[in-house]
């Protein structure tokens, strides 16, 4: 990922269409506060442009840490945030394309048996 715009105090980063935006800001903001408190900034999801942005802006009432080291400590884990959370997305449609095998054998064994079941009724008729 790269950083698009940058100042002293305002960074933007286009979010991946393969991110769902909720799962980045989490329930309640518990992906994003976390960032927010450390590096000491504001964190906005825009979702109305296209790609959508996380812009990230410096809060100056926080003195910790030094506003340039602020911005790129915010993207390295904003950064680190979006590529688990892919990583995490791909591990789950490959637990659904399993089951979804696994259910189809279980459909075919069903259909045997049945089948042998009825053969074997009409044996016995």
């Amino acid at each position: 990922m790269q950083k698009s715009k940058q100042t002293n105090k305002k960074l933007s980063i286009p979010i991946p269409q393969n991110i769902v935006i909720s799962k980045l800001v989490g329930r309640k903001g518990c992906n994003l506060k976390p960032i927010v408190e450390k590096t000491g900034t504001h964190i906005y999801v825009n979702s109305k442009e296209s790609p959508a942005k996380i812009e990230v802006r410096i809060n100056e009432k926080k003195e910790i840490p030094l506003f340039d080291n602020r911005i790129n400590d915010a993207f390295n884990r904003l950064t680190d945030l979006m590529n688990k959370i892919s990583k995490q997305g791909n591990k789950k449609v490959d637990k659904v394309k399993k089951s979804k095998k696994e259910r189809k054998g279980k459909k075919e064994k069903k259909k045997a048996l049945k089948k042998v079941e009825s053969e074997r009724s009409l044996k016995e008729v």
